[in-house]
């Protein structure tokens, strides 16, 4: 994306004051990470939607990554919530859906059947992309079945899923709704199945109403 390093170790870049030692929250991140985390905010460069519509329709998911500054955040916050919680994904189970105390527990029914193993949240970090664009993410209690050899949706999976995005979001253009799941090898969150919706510049009042009015915790973050 034509970035530029900083001369800081990526553990020091994008904080001022520089710390003097790495944190332990950014400590063993995989090499695409330390690429990203090493590159000055100013020299990142943030995805259009048309480059978004672009990514997700040639499926090459593995391309997107967050604003340097916001995956430090991220990492860091997912690092305390390790401690707390001993895994994000409880953390997103009791806290963010409320859907119970242990993932083991949570069983879903037919799929698409009930609303109630359905949720839709924004993405509490999302990529670095337009800030018109609005990233939520679909929670579900049911699996979304794929090849186990090339781990892509099955051809009836992504129909469904399709439909789903046509009835939730149909008071948006089609052209200004996207939607993708990431590949495990991509994946941040193992034990809860999701996929990603995105939106360009939608009325904000009509994702409340999708959401239920929860906020996302980027704000924080």
């Amino acid at each position: 994306m034509g970035r530029i390093s900083s001369p800081l170790p990526y553990w020091a870049t994008n904080v001022s004051p520089p710390p003097t030692e790495c944190p332990p929250f950014l400590k063993n991140v995989n090499a695409k990470d330390v690429r990203n985390l090493s590159t000055p905010d100013e020299e990142y460069k943030i995805l259009s939607w048309p480059e978004m519509q672009s990514i997700v329709a040639r499926n090459d998911i593995g391309v997107l990554q967050r604003v340097p500054s916001k995956l430090r955040s991220y990492m860091e916050f997912n690092y305390t919530v390790k401690q707390k919680y001993g895994n994000v994904s409880t953390y997103i189970l009791r806290e963010r859906l409320r859907w119970g105390q242990v993932v083991e527990d949570l069983v879903g029914g037919e799929p698409w059947k009930n609303p109630d193993d359905v949720k839709v949240l924004y993405n509490d970090c999302p990529y670095g992309i337009d800030p018109r664009i609005v990233h939520l993410v679909v929670w579900l209690k049911f699996p979304l079945a794929s090849d186990p050899e090339s781990d892509l949706l099955l051809p009836e999976t992504r129909a469904a899923i399709q439909t789903y995005v046509d009835k939730t979001f149909a008071e948006f253009p089609s052209e200004n709704v996207i939607w993708f799941k990431n590949p495990a090898i991509l994946k941040s969150v193992h034990a809860l199945e999701h996929f990603h919706v995105m939106i360009f510049d939608p009325d904000l009042k009509k994702i409340d109403r999708i959401t239920g009015g929860y906020d996302m915790l980027s704000k924080e973050i």
